[in-house]
């Protein structure tokens, strides 16, 4: 009987976890279901980067974030513009995302990916 609350204590600890995310997004006016990494900063989401990261649909928001959060992992210290860096990352994604809207072979499947974003 005691094993019954730990697990229900702990699903309990994993939503709020998911509200705290999804408070801290919609603050920005992003959708709901964005996930914003540690490492994004309230400072950098503002401005033309903040608009651009509107403009993407949700699944490419969060691609764009996790990479983001990705390279700081990796690169830290040496990335001296975090700003710069993310909004380089959001523009990438922009420009594949028009890409793929002008139709073509294979339209709708965005070619992103460890082959194009080492």
């Amino acid at each position: 009987p005691s094993a019954l609350p730990t697990p229900a204590s702990s699903a309990a600890a994993e939503t709020k976890i998911s509200l705290a995310e999804d408070s801290r997004a919609t603050k920005f006016g992003l959708p709901k279901g964005v996930t914003l990494p540690d490492s994004v900063k309230s400072d950098l989401l503002q401005g033309r980067l903040l608009d651009t990261l509107q403009s993407l649909p949700l699944q490419l928001i969060n691609d764009a974030l996790q990479e983001y959060d990705d390279a700081v992992q990796i690169k830290g210290a040496s990335i001296r513009n975090h700003g710069a860096y993310l909004f380089g990352v959001i523009k990438r994604y922009v420009s594949v995302q028009e890409r793929a809207s002008k139709g073509g072979e294979g339209s709708g499947i965005l070619p992103m990916g460890p082959e194009l974003t080492p």
